[in-house]
């Protein structure tokens, strides 16, 4: 007599036929969901008996070249956020991808986007990094080449290497939900919210002008000025800064943007809970005449509460122009 457990276990003559029909074509991460009741390893045995399995799986999982899903094709908001972050804090090689960094959350929502635009599973690592403050950093690492070669025609031009990166055509004529998806990578990468503004820096002028420019295709002002610093810019002396100060901007930039990073979402927060501040002329008087007796930008500041680059707009005309002022106003958009 034959136990009601065997029997769920034969295989009925539906899921023969259609096994033999999706064995070929289906992708191998997709054949579960098409047998919900039947393990892979179970699928692979009943195969090898029905004479069907010649595609070997195995040897495409060990050298990287599995096929890739028909939606992975497609330029999604998953695949705009992973390259977003590609052209900040993530590595892309000639059949891996890679992103290193101390937050948890950033790490698992690279991992996801990842495995949700390729059907491509990835661990997280963590590795000792002796700069990080904690002392160690997380690292998520996916080895497929079909994953690599797919990132890289969007970038034809020099990659997306640090000095040379650019945005891929497609991202700059998308909709608004893709640009906004991009440019979520990219300031969960390099984006850096503080008490009075947001910034984000890069030693890529061309490519920084490029971002201003799809903030502004949001409705999102921004600045950029150049900071002088050898120890920041990676020995070229020259590191740009973005900046988004505008109350308004920021709550812009949260709708339409947003991290996905828990620490830097909550500093956002706060920003964009601030009340916007409106200076009149009897207000700024009284900063330039506080400026001619202390003669510094930074008591002035301190004495009104202000922000010190605000203080130094409104009396550069007293001392001269100030070095990030001038800079601010020379770097504009790209196309502009």
């Amino acid at each position: 007599m034959v136990s009601a457990a065997a029997a769920n276990h034969r295989w009925s003559v539906a899921e023969l036929e259609l096994l033999k029909v999706v064995w070929h074509d289906a992708h191998p991460l997709e054949l579960p969901k098409l047998f919900p009741s039947r393990t892979h390893s179970a699928l692979w045995n009943r195969a090898y008996r029905m004479g069907l399995r010649r595609r070997r799986w195995g040897n495409y999982l060990r050298l990287g070249t599995m096929p890739l899903p028909a939606s992975a094709s497609r330029l999604s908001r998953d695949k705009a956020y992973i390259l977003g972050v590609l052209i900040g804090d993530g590595s892309l090689f000639h059949r891996e991808l890679s992103l290193t960094t101390i937050d948890l959350d950033f790490a698992q929502s690279f991992r996801n986007c990842v495995s949700r635009c390729y059907g491509v599973k990835a661990r997280i690592f963590t590795e000792t990094r002796e700069r990080y403050r904690q002392g160690y950093a997380y690292r998520v690492r996916i080895k497929r080449l079909k994953v690599a070669e797919d990132l890289r025609r969007y970038f034809p031009d020099g990659g997306c290497e640090t000095f040379t990166w650019s945005i891929p055509p497609d991202v700059q004529t998308a909709s608004n939900t893709i640009k906004g998806a991009f440019l979520g990578g990219y300031f969960d990468s390099e984006g850096s919210p503080s008490r009075s503004q947001l910034t984000a820096s890069s030693v890529n002028l061309p490519g920084l002008r490029q971002i201003m420019t799809l903030l502004g295709g949001l409705g999102i002002k921004s600045t950029a000025y150049h900071h002088d610093d050898k120890r920041r810019a990676s020995g070229t002396g020259r590191l740009f800064i973005l900046d988004i100060s505008r109350t308004t901007d920021l709550r812009g930039f949260k709708k339409l943007v947003g991290f996905t990073i828990k620490r830097k979402r909550d500093a956002l927060r706060r920003l964009c809970s601030r009340a916007p501040r409106l200076y009149g002329p009897d207000v700024i008087k009284e900063v330039r005449e506080h400026y001619k007796i202390s003669g510094s930008s930074l008591k002035t500041a301190k004495a009104f509460g202000l922000n010190g680059r605000m203080i130094r707009s409104w009396v550069h005309d007293l001392v001269g122009v100030f070095s990030n002022y001038r800079n601010r106003l020379d770097i504009k958009p790209a196309g502009a």
